[in-house]
């Protein structure tokens, strides 16, 4: 509040549509949908207004990372003229594609049997497995068996959460969320003793700042492996997007966005 005060304006950047309608409720002013915001646009937005005081509550971030740009090459490679990539929630991603709501989903979706009985999936694009991060207060926590009774946080409907509940049983508490940003904002807000997800997501929040109050504990837990979902209508669909993964790895568009994102390493 009181950096609020000093500057006059804060911006909060989400997609999450609940946190959206709270801060509409609140009466927060909240900017059109756009990719990105420079702060001339906030200046100008704000230039006229009688009480400068509020929060810019923008309702759209771009997105970006690997799986967004290995789809758009996908599509590319296919020959589509146009890839719209849409955020959604996790659990949302099957309903999606199998309703016809989304063509493909890709967020780092592991291929595993149960998924397969109900959608398509393109052959593996990367290789993973699950780890685990504890704030770095915990010192008791070691290795995975040493979060009975501590409390972990995961992305809901995730092979994270699947691993995490293990340890139900044992006393831990399980806090499942719709993404992990907000598995990252309970953990780093003393809510949560840990958070149980994918490793490449994981060392992407370490880079990116969490290492300053958290770190990897242990040996990864899994190994698994990524595919893009397909809904179960549409065989030639799978065929075309494994066509073009074999030909984006072999004109070596793959390599290029994989050093991009994770550098160099076994893919």
């Amino acid at each position: 509040i009181q950096w609020m005060k000093e500057t006059e304006m804060a911006v909060v950047i989400s997609q999450d549509q609940n946190e959206i309608q709270t801060f509409k409720k609140w009466g927060l002013d909240i900017l059109p949908h756009r990719a990105k915001m420079e702060k001339r646009e906030l200046d100008k937005e704000f230039k006229d207004r009688d009480n400068p005081l509020r929060v810019v509550f923008v309702c759209a971030m771009w997105l970006t990372g690997f799986d967004v740009e290995l789809i758009q090459a996908v599509a590319q490679e296919i020959g589509f003229k146009k890839c719209t990539v849409v955020n959604m929630d996790f659990d949302a991603l099957i309903p999606a594609v199998n309703s016809g709501k989304a063509d493909v989903a890709i967020s780092a979706v592991t291929i595993n049997d149960t998924r397969k009985r109900v959608v398509l999936f393109t052959q593996p694009y990367y290789k993973s497995g699950l780890a685990f991060i504890v704030r770095k207060d915990v010192k008791d926590v070691k290795a995975f068996e040493d979060l009975k009774g501590k409390t972990i946080a995961v992305q809901k409907e995730t092979t994270g959460e699947v691993y995490a509940r293990k340890m139900e049983e044992k006393g831990a508490v399980i806090k499942a969320f719709a993404s992990n940003e907000q598995a990252f904002t309970e953990l780093k807000n003393g809510k949560a003793d840990a958070v149980v997800c994918d490793l490449p997501v994981l060392q992407y929040f370490l880079k990116n700042g969490g290492s300053a109050f958290v770190s990897l504990a242990g040996n990864p837990l899994t190994v698994e492996e990524y595919g893009i979902l397909i809904g179960k209508k549409k065989p030639d669909m799978q065929k075309a997007m494994d066509k073009a993964l074999d030909n984006l790895k072999r004109n070596g568009t793959y390599d290029k966005l994989y050093e991009k994102w994770f550098g160099k390493g076994e893919k």
